[in-house]
This record gives C-alpha cells, sequence and structure tokens, in this order.
C-alpha cells in the first residue's frame, strides 16, 4: 500500500506564473513595444522560475509504503532514496491533528503520522521537510499538511498495521 505524503505543492503559483509568461509572450507578440529588452527579461525569468519550480517538485515526490515486512520511506521520484523500517523495530503508530498558532503557516492544523521505533540504527538519516525524527524519544513523523491524506486511508492504514504488524495503532 503506498500513499503519497507530499504533492505538487504550488500549482497555483506555477499556473500563475505559466499564464503571467504566456501574457508577456502575447502582449509582446501582438503590440510593437519600444521597450523589448524589459518584456523578454520578464519572460526569461518567469519561464526559468516555472522551470525550476517543476524540476524541484518532480524530485522532492516523497511516498511510503507499507510492506509485509515493514515500512518503506521514499523520498523524491527520480532519484529515489529509501529508508526501511522493519516491522520489528517498530512499537506504535498514531495518526495525530495538532492545531497550531502561527500565522506564517497556510494551514491551521499540522496533521502527521507518528511511527515509534526501538532503536535508531538506520534512521538518523532522515532529513526531509516532510519527516522529522526526535532521537530522544525515538519517534517518526510523517507530516501531512501538503497533501490529500484522508482518514479513510489511514483507517486502510491502520487496520493494515494491526492485522499484520501486531504493535499498537491509535
Amino acid at each position: 500500500m503506498k500513499i503519497y505524503y507530499s504533492r505538487f505543492a504550488g500549482i497555483k503559483y506555477i499556473f500563475f506564473v505559466l499564464l503571467l509568461f504566456l501574457s508577456t509572450f502575447a502582449y509582446d507578440s501582438k503590440l510593437n513595444i519600444a521597450n523589448i529588452n524589459i518584456a523578454l527579461i520578464i519572460q526569461v525569468v518567469l519561464g526559468l522560475y516555472s522551470l525550476f519550480v517543476i524540476i524541484k517538485q518532480l524530485l522532492g515526490r516523497k511516498f511510503f509504503e507499507v510492506a509485509p515486512e515493514g515500512v518503506y520511506i521514499y523520498s523524491c521520484l527520480i532519484i529515489e532514496k529509501e529508508t526501511f523500517i522493519s516491522k520489528d523495530n517498530l512499537i506504535s503508530a498514531t495518526y495525530k491533528e495538532v492545531k497550531e498558532s502561527d500565522p506564517n503557516l497556510d494551514y491551521d492544523t499540522d496533521c502527521f503520522i507518528e511511527f515509534k521505533v526501538k532503536e535508531d540504527t538506520r534512521l538518523n538519516k532522515i532529513s526531509n521537510s516532510n519527516i522529522s525524527f526526535d532521537a530522544e524519544k525515538l519517534v517518526i513523523k510523517l507530516h501531512l499538511n501538503q497533501c490529500n491524506f484522508s482518514l479513510k486511508e489511514w483507517k486502510e492504514i491502520l487496520t493494515y498495521l494491526e492485522k499484520n504488524y501486531s504493535i499498537d495503532v491509535i
């Protein structure tokens, strides 16, 4: 069972920039602008920005897979990096929603799946924006704020973990 826990964040911004790029291109082609260099610079900058963001999103796609032998955490779509947590190393799994009061955030609740593990031998290399690891408490958090993760998917994972892993699932 694969669950994508990061989506193409910022699609609205990319779409807006592409529309702006196309509108400056159309405006430039219909009217003979006296200061053509400024329009060309704007077009090139917008095009490069869109290209950079799209490539970043393709390389930053993340998902985790709950398999019979354990949990695989993959980061990146093209150059995949894999982190494996064996089912013997898992103690519990919890889905949590915490209210955030930071006005700078795009979301008001922090949603994550929290895995408690027995040891941290292979987990020290986790360093992604959507994954956090607390070495003192031996807790891995998969943050789900920027994805379309529903409680229905969590219930599927919950039943799978209870059935196959025999761990505490809250």
